[in-house]
């Protein structure tokens, strides 16, 4: 005798697996790098791949070493997927730089907006933004000058941030150039911002051969900077008297950050740094016409 029960039927569902890659970035010809595939549910079935001829791929559970076969650039992706005991499948990706970085870059002045006029001992600063090629494949700039007039260049290209400040010490035609950086290397393409740079600027008269010489200590500083100012007879004879200004300006931003003002010429300053961050920045001593730049470390 039949019952005429019919089974009932049950449908399952389980949250989809998060899934993610983690590994080096970039990928430095020649050498090898592992990739680790996390969230893998227990008893899962795992399969790497790609389809990048540039670097080869060596699977092992849940790891796989990628190792890059040429000396390319730009960005690719290395992919795994998953198939569960019970069948279903999913996968994930992660995008990765290839090689030293190939971009190009538009430099302008920032924050301020481009001067009328570039003068000696002037604080200028330059900010870099992605022109051309691949994004994210870059995490540093070097930066560096060349005086086209006097055939002088910057002698310490550095690794710096987005932004760079140029304090020009001759006059001339100069180029500001910025490369793009990684963990591989600094990347072959050079972009260039030209400038001129002129003794006079604003109807001033400037004498890049100043007799005005400064000195400062302790550097590093930290509480505060002592400031001697050394003249020639003849300078402090024929030059009128004058109200100081020193302005003291963050190296990479090109900022100013404090200020003093004097109502008459002395031979030493006593400035007090008292809240100014730890790093990098220029001191500039204006009497009348004349500016003087050190550059001053805050411990």
């Amino acid at each position: 005798m039949s019952n005429n029960y019919t089974p009932a039927s049950f449908y399952i569902s389980r949250p989809s697996p998060t899934l993610s890659i983690t590994g080096a970035a970039p990928l430095c010809y020649p050498n090898s790098f592992t990739y680790t595939l996390n969230g893998v549910p227990s008893g899962s079935t795992i399969n790497w791949n790609t389809s990048n001829s540039y670097y080869s791929l060596s699977p092992g559970g849940n790891t796989a070493i990628v190792t890059p076969t040429a000396a390319a650039n730009g960005s690719t992706t290395i992919n795994a997927s998953i198939i569960l005991s019970c069948g279903p499948t999913y996968s994930t990706s992660a995008a990765v730089s290839l090689g030293i970085p190939y971009v190009t870059f538009n430099i302008a002045s920032y924050p301020s907006t481009e001067p009328s006029c570039y003068e000696l001992e002037g604080i200028y600063s330059f900010r870099a933004t992605q022109a051309t090629g691949y994004p994210n494949t870059y995490t540093g700039f070097q930066w560096g000058w060349r005086n086209l007039t006097n055939n002088t260049i910057s002698n310490d290209p550095t690794i710096y941030g987005s932004q760079y400040t140029f304090i020009p010490q001759e006059a001339g035609d100069y180029e500001i150039w910025v490369r793009p950086t990684n963990q591989c290397g600094i990347g072959a393409l050079e972009s260039v911002k030209t400038v001129t740079v002129y003794n006079v600027c604003g109807g001033l008269l400037r004498s890049s051969a100043s007799t005005t010489i400064i000195s400062t200590y302790p550097n590093p500083a930290k509480d505060i900077i002592n400031l001697t100012v050394t003249e020639s007879v003849k300078a402090t004879k024929d030059r009128p008297k004058n109200k100081i200004i020193v302005e003291l300006y963050a190296a990479i931003t090109g900022s100013k950050v404090r200020e003093w003002k004097f109502d008459k010429e002395q031979m030493a300053y006593s400035l007090s740094i008292n809240g100014i961050k730890k790093g990098t920045y220029y001191l500039r001593y204006i009497t009348g016409n004349y500016r003087k730049t050190k550059q001053i470390f805050v411990e």
